[in-house]
């Protein structure tokens, strides 16, 4: 996957844009755009010099794309739910012999709250402007 977005013209033309999609970036879709997503989104929120209508303050939006940033993050990490494994896996995996404990209360919770992210970002995916 190759992206270049070019900077906007003073004169009003149309910007220079190229993107290159391979098969293999199809794979883990969901993954590789959140490793593009989620650096966007950070440096959005550092430059943010307004916010959106329906929110009070820019504290308010920034609450909120916090939630996506977190989101996007653990999206593109393939370690982001390794605080819910533990045990020993080079050892049988399943049977009285196992070590392995997963925590499902955190794991779900966890899955909830990068849901959340992602439904933000849908919801407000046309907010994302500066």
């Amino acid at each position: 996957m190759k992206v270049t977005l070019g900077k906007y013209k003073k004169n009003g033309s149309k910007r220079t844009t190229k993107v290159q999609i391979d098969p293999w970036d199809t794979w883990s879709l969901d993954s590789n755009l959140a490793m593009i997503i989620h650096p966007a989104l950070v440096v959005f929120k550092s430059e943010l010099e307004s916010y959106p209508a329906q929110f009070e303050s820019i504290e308010e939006w920034k609450a909120v794309l916090d939630k996506m940033i977190f989101s996007f993050d653990s999206a593109s990490r393939d370690d982001s739910e390794d605080e819910f494994y533990s045990g020993d896996f080079t050892e049988p995996f399943f049977g009285p012999e196992s070590t392995i404990k997963i925590d499902f209360d955190g794991l779900e919770a966890h899955y909830k709250k990068v849901q959340e992210g992602f439904e933000l970002f849908g919801k407000h995916f046309q907010s994302l402007w500066n």
